[in-house]
């Protein structure tokens, strides 16, 4: 048998402290402990004991809101006019999670959204017709060279 946790008000974890225990809820088939805690932001959420615990929940959700906020969006990062490899800025297209996305248009036509991240660094260079491109070009090379050998 595995040995009961104390929970022990006041006690902090990242910038949640412990206020009390509330009623267990399932979660599937197991019934999780569950704590009503106070982040350093001032926000009050019950959150799952076991989560808290093992360093899984940090914050109340604040810290997301903190990195959205530290953002390149927030930086300041002008991209109009901006091309990388065959994809060219067209305009913002939001955020995702903590990531700022961007849509593109490639020089096939296609729109492509992305990671602002990934255009910045060039991590991304087309909406994956330049693959195909390079791989028609590989295809019609190999094929040439087989063309050859056999005659040889």
């Amino acid at each position: 048998m595995v040995a009961k946790i104390d929970i022990i008000p006041g006690q902090r974890f990242n910038k949640l402290v412990i206020i009390s225990e509330v009623e267990p809820k399932f979660y599937g088939k197991h019934l999780k402990r569950q704590v009503n805690c106070k982040c350093d932001c001032g926000n009050e959420k019950v959150i799952d004991f076991q989560t808290i615990r093992r360093g899984l929940t940090t914050s109340c959700g604040c810290i997301r809101s903190e990195l959205i906020r530290n953002n390149n969006l927030s930086k300041g990062m002008n991209l109009t006019n901006e091309s990388v490899g065959l994809l060219k800025y067209i305009e913002e297209a939001g955020i995702y999670k903590t990531k700022r996305k961007i849509k593109c248009q490639c020089a096939c036509g296609n729109f492509v959204i992305m990671s602002a991240d990934d255009f910045i660094n060039l991590k991304v260079k087309s909406c994956g017709c330049y693959k195909k491109i390079l791989g028609k070009e590989s295809i019609l090379r190999a094929a040439t060279f087989r063309r050859q050998n056999q005659r040889g």
